[in-house]
């Protein structure tokens, strides 16, 4: 549900056709299992400029999931940029499989109870023609982790009562980020960059339980094979937090799995203080329709490959930065909507689970 977020930053949300979009939601992935929910968006409410979107998700897992999102990337001749974000959370089996580059999966050591609310704030301006877009942040960030409901593993509370976080707490965070993008489209692009660089502080002066840097570095690139019909895309992403290993929550530590980043895990199969990864994806263009002249539709196949692993120290990245690295590999459809929607249906493989089938929205990168 982030990928309205990720549309403010850097202010890629023009799009030709219909100005709204409302898709059901029925799917299955590894961490909620069959899930179902609507999402609404309209990138013009009431003709002020404003985009909103809307997303509610259901789970049988007893997971529930909402967001609500608005901003507008256009403000003041577009020279700025403002966006707003609240998001809350409830999942009564979350899974965990222990900290750094473990071989207990697929089965998780323990799970437990989350409950999360937020809310971001988030104001930028746009350089270089509006390719680059420089900005700032505030998000008010409260969690609460309890005892799970799965008879099929331990509590996490009990397995783990000294781990950092374990009854959650408040980690309220400043940002700042800048991000550039020359790509020429939203729904289907075709070449380009994407190179974002973030840095977020979580400092104890904000009342907040936790204390913790997080820095994060994404680059990556499209270009066309012989015809725009055909495009190979790749992505470098690294992250790394810095504090005291007791004042970083085990639920804020860099993680691997799930639908953006190593696909043929389960999400947050993998945490560390400290992270890398990269994608590969090859792109063709399959066909387009008109939806009864209210979008147009855009169907594209995805095959690909993933590849990454997190650290849990420095000494863990210097001496193992070149190896034990986990992978996959897979296929879906991207279904791209005139309104700027991407539904993303992604099928992966890994050495742990196969296969893995997330469906969810907004390009992988």
């Amino acid at each position: 549900m982030a990928e309205s977020h990720k549309e403010a930053e850097n202010g890629e949300t023009e799009q030709a056709g219909t100005r709204w979009t409302l898709l059901p939601q029925i799917g299955y992935d590894p961490e909620s299992s069959v899930n179902a929910g609507v999402k609404l968006r309209n990138n013009d409410l009431l003709s002020s400029g404003y985009f909103i979107d809307l997303n509610g998700v259901v789970s049988l897992r007893r997971r529930e999931e909402a967001s609500l999102s608005l901003g507008n990337p256009h403000i003041w001749n577009d020279r700025l940029l403002a966006f707003f974000n609240l998001y809350g959370l409830y999942d009564d089996s979350r899974e965990f499989f222990g900290i750094g580059d473990n071989d207990v999966g697929p089965d998780p050591v323990s799970n437990h109870n989350i409950r999360r609310i937020n809310a971001a704030w988030t104001i930028g301006s746009k350089f270089l023609d509006n390719c680059l877009a420089l900005n700032l942040g505030f998000t008010l960030r409260w969690t609460k982790v309890s005892r799970g409901q799965s008879h099929d593993t331990p509590s996490t509370e009990d397995l783990f009562p000294d781990l950092p976080g374990i009854h959650g707490g408040w980690s309220n965070e400043f940002a700042i980020s800048a991000v550039y993008t020359n790509r020429e489209s939203v729904e289907r692009p075709t070449r380009g960059w994407l190179l974002t660089g973030k840095g977020a502080w979580v400092p104890s002066v904000l009342g907040n339980d936790f204390d913790y840097w997080r820095v994060t570095g994404d680059a990556s690139y499209l270009f066309p094979l012989l015809t725009r019909r055909q495009v190979l895309g790749t992505r470098l992403s690294a992250e790394s937090l810095f504090g005291p290993a007791d004042r970083i929550p085990f639920y804020e530590l860099s993680s691997l799995g799930g639908a953006d980043n190593l696909r043929g895990f389960f999400p947050q199969r993998f945490l560390g203080k400290g992270k890398v990864f990269g994608n590969a994806e090859y792109r063709l263009k399959l066909f387009d329709f008109w939806f009864y002249k209210f979008w147009e539709v855009m169907i594209d196949g995805v095959a690909f490959v993933d590849a990454g692993r997190v650290f849990v120290n420095y000494e863990d990245l210097k001496d193992n930065i070149l190896d034990h690295y986990k992978w996959d590999y897979g296929g879906g459809l991207r279904i791209a909507f005139s309104s700027g929607e991407v539904a993303r249906i992604d099928v992966a493989i890994s050495h742990e689970n196969q296969p893995n089938l997330f469906l969810t929205f907004g390009h992988t990168f």
